[in-house]
């Protein structure tokens, strides 16, 4: 139960990280230019996964003339009780699969994975200083997805329903197998804690720098010289 708890601190940090971060055409191409396909490709896949209708979809496109949407899938699906659970699924896809690909890229970069947020921050900012290619590469890549990982207020509210329906579930099956699932829970839980801190902690610094760019921006337009 306490690798379930230990999911709490890294997702409320990844709730703030949209609110964090400086949004400009920068940050948009910077981080977007990747991230925003992978949160959008990752709902696709899901959804036709499980045997959704896909009526549109726009992995990327310019925010600024779209009304601030970056991209998008439209999908449908008969309204019966086990697709209200499967919507669960494509609605928090991004974060997930998010999760599995920094995961993975951090294997093949041969970086480690942290569990605690203060040891992953230290290894981050240790890196930093020596601004590597490999490292540079790296960070770009993680950061994109974790900026853009996190499901949108849509995903979340088509998502309500079924998140009630799976806990009804997941309350019945503890009933009757109550250790196996909890270690199921358990190891979902501390490897997806595990990879969102390495994703938080690859980003803080990134909004750090741009707050103070931002700051120092605004600034001069306030007090031309």
């Amino acid at each position: 139960m306490s690798d379930v708890h230990s999911l709490i601190v890294p997702f409320l940090l990844l709730l703030l990280i949209p609110k964090l971060t400086v949004k400009n055409k920068i940050t948009y191409y910077l981080f977007g230019i990747i991230g925003v396909p992978i949160h959008e490709m990752s709902h696709y896949l899901i959804a036709r996964c499980v045997g959704f209708q896909i009526d549109d979809a726009k992995f990327i496109q310019d925010p600024s003339v779209n009304n601030g949407c970056a991209g998008y899938v439209v999908y449908r699906y008969k309204p019966t009780l086990i697709n209200e659970v499967l919507v669960v699924f494509v609605g928090l896809a991004p974060l997930y699969i998010g999760s599995v690909l920094i995961y993975f890229i951090t294997q093949f970069f041969g970086y480690p994975i942290f569990d605690n947020n203060v040891n992953a921050l230290q290894f981050v900012l240790d890196r930093m200083s020596t601004l590597d290619v490999k490292w540079v590469i790296y960070a770009w890549l993680v950061a994109s997805i974790t900026v853009n990982m996190m499901p949108s207020s849509q995903d979340l509210k088509t998502s309500v329903r079924g998140l009630l329906l799976f806990s009804l579930i997941i309350s019945l099956i503890s009933y009757f197998f109550k250790n196996e699932l909890m270690e199921i829970l358990a190891v979902f839980a501390g490897g997806l804690s595990s990879c969102i801190t390495v994703g938080v902690s690859v980003v803080v610094p990134f909004i750090a720098i741009f707050s103070i760019y931002n700051f120092i921006s605004s600034f001069r337009k306030k007090n031309p010289i």
